[in-house]
């Protein structure tokens, strides 16, 4: 984040994973299905989405997880 705010970076967008749905997913999932994921590389997926989230308010560049 502080590189994408040192280079002007306008959106920052966070690739995600669809896996952190968790295994018994239908898929295609929507936006709005809980997140339930049952692995370290889902898991760290949706922290990373967290933390952005986190981080945002006014420093951060305006951004989005793609999922």
């Amino acid at each position: 984040m502080d590189f994408s705010r040192r280079m002007a970076i306008p959106t920052f967008v966070f690739a995600s994973s669809s896996s952190v749905y968790g295994p018994d997913t239908q898929l295609p999932a929507r936006e709005d299905h809980p997140a339930t994921p049952c692995s370290p590389y889902a898991l760290t997926k949706l922290q990373g989405e967290v933390g952005r989230d986190g981080l945002g308010a006014p420093t951060c560049p305006p951004g989005w997880a793609a999922r």
